[in-house]
This record gives structure tokens, C-alpha cells and sequence, in this order.
């Protein structure tokens, strides 16, 4: 079975990505590496952003996009 990587943008709106995985756990790697790279961002911001209102650590945490892999069915032709 193939898995597809599903954004999930603002945490709610799903996006499509179109990447596809021959395993569930090399599309659970791909989500975690995003999922780290969006915290490798926000750590390099200066920390009175962080801190301030409306963007504290609460907030975008919330707002950030995450992922998850459904199963994607092979089409033939």
C-alpha cells in the first residue's frame, strides 16, 4: 500500500501535497522532518517575537501546519 502525505494547513484546511510513500513510516519521517523544520523557524526568531502578542510560543503552536498520511490507492491504467 502506498501513503500520501497530507498537510494540514493552520492545523485545520487539508492540502494535498502529491508526495507519496511506499511505507507508512517513510511518510511518518517526512511529516516529523517538516514538523521540525517549522520548529527550527520559529526558534530562530528573535525571542521578543515570540514573546509578544499575538505571535507567543500558544499561538503558533496552534497556527502551525502539521501533516498526516492517509492510505493513497494506485490507480491503473
Amino acid at each position: 500500500m502506498k501513503w500520501m502525505l497530507v498537510v494540514l494547513v493552520f492545523g485545520v484546511s487539508p492540502m494535498e501535497t502529491g508526495l507519496v510513500y511506499n511505507s507508512l513510516d517513510e511518510c511518518l519521517k517526512t511529516e516529523a522532518a517538516m514538523r521540525a523544520e517549522w520548529d527550527r523557524v520559529y526558534m530562530a526568531m528573535p525571542k521578543t517575537f515570540q514573546e509578544t502578542p499575538p505571535i507567543s510560543q500558544d499561538y503558533v503552536k496552534k497556527q502551525t501546519t502539521s501533516g498526516t498520511c492517509i492510505p493513497h490507492a494506485e490507480l491503473t491504467r
